[in-house]
Order: C-alpha cells, then structure tokens, then sequence
C-alpha cells in the first residue's frame, strides 16, 4: 500500500508540474485566480451526494478509507477532452490497485451525456 501511495503521490505532482509549466508557458495562472480554497494533499475530502444519469443516488462516502480519483469534465471543456486519455490511462494503472475513479460530468444536456455514455 506504501508503493501505491508513492505511486499516486508522484503522479499527482507530475501533473501539477506539468499544469504549472503549460500555465507559465501561456503567461497566466486561471487556477490560481479561482482554486483558492483547494484541499492540501492527506486532507479528507468532503462528503457529497448527487443524481447519477440513471436518476441513482451517489453518494461518496461509499469510498470511504479508499482511494479516490475524482475526475470534473464536460464535453465542451477542451482541456478536459485532452485530458481524458491521460484519465483512461491512470485508471487502466490502478483500478486493478484498488483506486477507485468518479467521473462527474458538468454537462446539463442529458443527450450530450448519454451520448458520452454509449461512447464508453
């Protein structure tokens, strides 16, 4: 579980760094205008309930004691379509590990979101 750890630790800093590069190569910083209040690394995550697209409850407490990888997209957001891949490539590495991984999507067309759905 120490490997796993390890394992997510580097690949969360691998991704800041590489968010941190791209917004200095770009000259701005929109994270940091908006993500003031963001949790710090070992801090447990709020609980939170939603709908799923079947109408379903969701409740996140379901993974509790578990890791978590909580992806926020939508279909119309560009960098959450080029990070999709990188998302299907963590959770091929570690679903097998025991991490779990949640997409929520802040889509508001149900068709745009069935659709999305079938795709998978």
């Amino acid at each position: 579980m120490t490997h796993l750890r390890m394992t997510i630790a580097s690949l969360a800093m691998i991704c800041f760094t590489l968010s941190s590069i791209a917004q200095t190569i770009s000259g701005q910083d929109d994270d940091a205008k908006y993500a003031t209040e963001m949790l710090k690394p070992s801090t447990e995550a709020p609980a939170f309930n939603l709908k799923t697209i079947d109408g379903k409850d969701f409740r996140s407490d379901q993974f509790k004691h578990r890791y978590v990888v909580i992806d926020f997209w939508a279909s119309w957001c560009p960098d959450c379509r080029k990070d999709a891949p990188n998302v299907v490539q963590m959770y091929n590495e570690f679903h097998k590990r025991g991490v779990a991984f949640v997409g929520v999507s802040f889509d508001t067309d149900l068709l745009t979101l069935h659709f999305q759905r079938r795709k998978k």
